[in-house]
């Protein structure tokens, strides 16, 4: 999957996402950046050139869902992510969970 087919589906779920940088005073949003490109190679031995995007997604009200929100709009389109750290965020005052994805 794309992620221009992905991009839209996060926007529907959160209807906040910025590239690079969430504006002053938001309290839940998806913040995304493409970092680079990976070779990956599928059952059949395909090598195909995958995009690597970071999403750092943030919340601050206690019972949020839009981690495992994310997680099921990922398994469903199944995009390979790995979660790299959840914690809270000083700078922030909110919490983080920064995910890497590969899509084509």
């Amino acid at each position: 999957m794309s992620w221009e087919e992905v991009k839209p589906a996060l926007e529907e779920l959160c209807g906040d996402i910025h590239e690079l940088a969430a504006p002053a005073g938001v309290t839940r949003a998806i913040v995304w950046h493409r970092f680079g490109r990976s070779r990956i190679c599928g059952d059949n031995q395909t090598v195909a050139a995958a995009d690597r995007i970071q999403l750092d997604l943030y919340w601050q009200r206690s019972g949020d869902t839009l981690q495992e929100d994310v997680y099921a709009l990922l398994n469903y389109y199944q995009v390979p992510y790995e979660e790299q750290d959840t914690a809270y965020d000083d700078d922030a005052a909110m919490m983080r969970c920064i995910l890497q994805l590969w899509v084509l």
